[in-house]
């Protein structure tokens, strides 16, 4: 065989993989929570009164799942719970009060498990994030400290204290937000995209290492959310569809960017990884940048 012959092998191998694991999540993809981990199992969902952290409460509402709330402002997580109950009033609700700007505080960690150690927790959401866009010699320093604090010190730790409720279970569940953006180099989203990134090489390495726990890492791109302010356009889904296509992959899958659009977008990008990824990226980011600036 020639080096053409080998080439060709090797891609059609890849996308021959590629064809198996989606097979894989068609066959047995199911985004019932309570089938998966257990009836009348809980979910526990941070940074959960805005974006997709609201969108998977809303959805474990609509398939009469337990929800607990990890927020920092009790009003909103309030009149979240208002607004589930009268989508489902059947699941317990639950409000846990936490500011992860101060999760470097002593016993911070601590201080959530016990007030949630009694539940049967089935799944953990890990999606509390912030976002700081711009020229990275201009940011200021708190912005950056946030996001480099509140973006990966609560996915390890609250993986850390919740993990052992999960191993007594027979199964369960944690996804960890991560990005698009984690996945290539991104001008005036660089620190954003470094924690990103830094939550998909967690989890799942954690996926590799923990039996009986399904670890999925969701790398969406554009979901319809205030820290995109609410944009539309044919690369962006709603929260619903990001929610809901993860939670069908989650358990066939250690890693997804979710719903169908951006599993086709990531694809692209990734076959056009490297030189000339690293030439069309810085391209993408400054339009986005202008747009929004």
């Amino acid at each position: 065989m020639d080096i053409i012959e080998w080439i060709g092998i090797i891609v059609l191998c890849y996308f021959g993989y590629l064809f198996i694991k989606e097979c894989k999540v068609i066959i047995f993809g199911n985004p019932n929570v309570q089938q998966k981990y257990g009836k009348g199992c809980w979910a526990l969902v941070t940074g959960a009164t805005d974006g997709i952290g609201k969108g998977f409460c809303q959805e474990f509402s609509r398939q009469g799942v337990n929800v607990c709330i990890v927020a920092r402002n009790k009003s909103k997580a309030e009149n979240l719970i208002e607004e589930l109950k009268k989508i489902n009033g059947k699941p317990q609700y639950k409000i846990v009060i936490a500011d992860f700007q101060n999760c470097l505080q002593e016993s911070f960690f601590q201080k959530i498990y016990q007030e949630v150690k009694d539940l049967d927790i089935g799944l953990l959401v890990n999606n509390v994030g912030v976002l700081t866009v711009g020229e990275f010699h201009k940011t200021s320093d708190v912005d950056q400290q946030n996001q480099i604090i509140i973006n990966c010190i609560p996915v390890v730790f609250m993986t850390k204290y919740i993990l052992p409720l999960l191993k007594k279970r027979q199964r369960s569940g944690v996804i960890n937000l991560s990005s698009l953006a984690g996945r290539f180099s991104n001008p005036y989203y660089q620190v954003y995209s470094a924690t990103k990134a830094f939550n998909d090489y967690f989890t799942r390495s954690l996926q590799i290492e923990v039996e009986n726990v399904d670890f999925l890492s969701l790398r969406p791109g554009f979901v319809q959310t205030a820290m995109v302010k609410n944009q539309t356009d044919l690369l962006t889904v709603s929260t619903q569809q990001c929610v809901t296509s993860a939670l069908f992959q989650l358990g066939n899958k250690e890693a997804t960017a979710g719903h169908i659009i951006h599993r086709i977008q990531t694809l692209i990008f990734t076959l056009v990884e490297g030189k000339l990824m690293d030439i069309i990226s810085p391209i993408i980011a400054k339009q986005l940048y202008k747009q929004k600036h």
